[in-house]
């Protein structure tokens, strides 16, 4: 069907035959002024070139064809052209403000009123101070680095006593800190048990801490005169040196006898007993006090010792061996050595209820199992030390 005009229409309103026209040169004539456009935009492109100085490289090319549509419907524009493409900026230079190549900085005092230390700004718990905190971490990072180089210590030692000896103290520090986690505390008390048997408890080893002295029998002594001119008590001669329960010596025979003073230290929150002699580590126990304040804390002296003790409670006696006696086989009374006050009926003894140690069912006196509380009842003189705390 042909493009009819007006008169067109006209003409078959009024029942004339209309003769459809030739075909016109609208499309021709869009192209051509597209091309004359194009034309047209390079021209000016050229002269504003020119006009602005710029290099062949610095003018964005424009593109050589330009996409041209001719018009859909009436009152559409006569063509569209495409945006020129972007040129990658590695192949033109942008235009860019000047390079300030000199220039200094004013220094400029800092008021330390307004400097923050790290330790300030941590998080601490609510009930600690932020520099609290700061030292608990301090503290924790000690100990763990004092159980990496007691250990690094020991394995390249080759069993040269004195470093043995330095990484004995170490593993002691780190323990004693209260900060190693679990698995390394266990560890950790393991080798200072060890390195303690091998460089302590040994009646060969020469060790400095705490220090040992040899003594060689001499014709007509025995350990209770050794023992008061050493200051030192039988049974630690006893234990050291493995000696019998009658505490037989024969003439020649050298004696290690460590000089000292004894602590039996109490730790009632994690319910153990550390014997220390001149304080160096000796060996840790389990141990049962009493609930809540039954346990007094302080620091005590050792007042009477007793084996096979018997037991006086609430106006009865329980002798020893009675199934009521709860007292086990060694006895040692405390005294409280601040105040002067009489310990109060307490002390540190073995007991017939194995399964209550270490717990909180005590009346207030330190118990232990009866092999525990023998050996420590063998290294305490009268007079050594208990501090609960």
């Amino acid at each position: 069907m042909g493009v009819f005009k007006d008169d067109q229409i006209v003409a078959r309103v009024l029942g004339r035959q209309p003769q459809p026209l030739k075909k016109d040169n609208s499309k021709f004539l869009a192209i051509a002024g597209c091309a004359a456009a194009v034309l047209g935009l390079t021209a000016w492109a050229v002269i504003e070139r020119k006009n602005s100085a710029l290099s062949d490289a610095e003018v964005v090319a424009i593109p050589a064809t330009a996409a041209v549509t001719a018009p859909k419907a009436e009152g559409a524009p006569l063509f569209t052209a495409a945006a020129p493409a972007k040129t990658p900026t590695s192949d033109a230079k942008k235009r860019l403000p000047p390079v300030i190549e000199d220039f200094s900085v004013e220094s400029v005092e800092i008021n330390p009123k307004f400097t923050v230390r790290l330790s300030d700004v941590a998080p601490a718990a609510a009930d600690r101070k932020p520099v609290d905190a700061a030292r608990s971490v301090e503290v924790s990072m000690d100990a763990g680095e004092n159980y990496e180089s007691a250990k690094k210590l020991e394995e390249s030692a080759k069993g040269v006593p004195a470093k043995l000896e330095r990484a004995r103290a170490l593993y002691q520090k780190a323990l004693e800190s209260g900060r190693l986690p679990v698995p390394l505390e266990t560890n950790c008390l393991a080798r200072l048990n060890d390195l303690t048997a091998k460089l302590v408890l040994d009646p060969k080893a020469i060790c400095t801490e705490p220090k040992a002295e040899f003594h060689k029998v001499e014709s007509g002594e025995v350990v209770e005169k050794i023992a008061k001119k050493f200051k030192v008590n039988q049974g630690q001669i006893k234990r050291v040196n493995h000696l019998n329960d009658k505490l037989s010596v024969r003439v020649g025979q050298t004696l290690k006898l460590l000089q000292g003073e004894t602590v039996f230290k109490v730790d009632k929150e994690k319910l153990t007993g550390t014997l220390y002699i001149d304080g160096v580590f000796i060996k840790r126990f389990p141990v049962g006090i009493g609930p809540g304040n039954a346990t007094p804390k302080g620091t005590f002296t050792i007042e009477n010792k007793l084996v096979n003790p018997d037991w006086f409670y609430e106006g009865k006696k329980y002798p020893f061996g009675d199934a009521k006696n709860i007292l086990g086989s060694r006895w040692m009374g405390m005294a409280n050595t601040a105040s002067g006050a009489n310990g109060a009926g307490l002390g540190v003894h073995g007991t017939a209820i194995p399964e209550s140690v270490p717990g909180r069912e005590s009346k207030g006196c330190v118990r232990m199992h009866n092999e525990d509380v023998e050996e420590l009842y063998d290294f305490m003189p009268q007079g050594g030390k208990v501090v609960i705390e």
